[in-house]
């Protein structure tokens, strides 16, 4: 049997420091439209880690004609999506949870971390998502990026394609 995801904007509030209940409802929101676009609930996604990959269940919604109106820039939605399918995925693969958001200008998204840890231990972490294309050429500029982040600290990039749908996680190596 599959693990399971389930895209609850309640419980990642809760899991996720850095997540306000308000950001996390839209975040599921706009996974929902760019799931709903290919997929009935529930769908199968594989995280890829490194070498190993494991299937799980996600479990969501079908979204509402609001939030498919609210939702309609494709580009927006996707990246919205991505971020939040990539969090719940850092969970799942690595036990991660999101600690804060990142500036502008930072070259990430997200800084991650233990439960209830700060901070001091955290890794940058920077997303990206695709409806449909090549992912590992996605992975590649996500590493890119991240790579670049000022803070210096470890980085995890995050690949999420919708079509299928799949996530690919990497380690970023530090550029110096």
């Amino acid at each position: 049997m599959s693990p399971k995801l389930t895209l609850d904007p309640g419980a990642l509030h809760e899991r996720h420091p850095a997540l306000s209940p308000g950001v996390a409802l839209a975040g599921v929101e706009a996974c929902q439209v760019c799931l709903s676009r290919r997929h009935a609930p529930p769908t199968v996604t594989t995280i890829e880690d490194g070498a190993g990959s494991v299937a799980h269940q996600l479990i969501w919604e079908l979204p509402s004609e609001s939030a498919r109106r609210a939702w309609r820039d494709q580009p927006q939605a996707t990246e919205k999506a991505a971020e939040i399918l990539g969090i719940m995925s850092m969970e799942a693969s690595r036990g991660l949870v999101a600690v804060d958001r990142a500036l502008r200008g930072s070259h990430v998204d997200y800084y991650l971390g233990e439960p209830g840890a700060g901070l001091e231990s955290a890794a940058a972490l920077e997303v990206g998502g695709i409806d449909d294309g090549s992912i590992r050429h996605l992975l590649k500029q996500k590493r890119g990026q991240a790579s670049r982040n000022p803070d210096r600290l470890p980085a995890i990039a995050v690949a999420v394609r919708f079509a299928d749908p799949r996530v690919m996680i990497a380690n970023v190596e530090k550029r110096g």
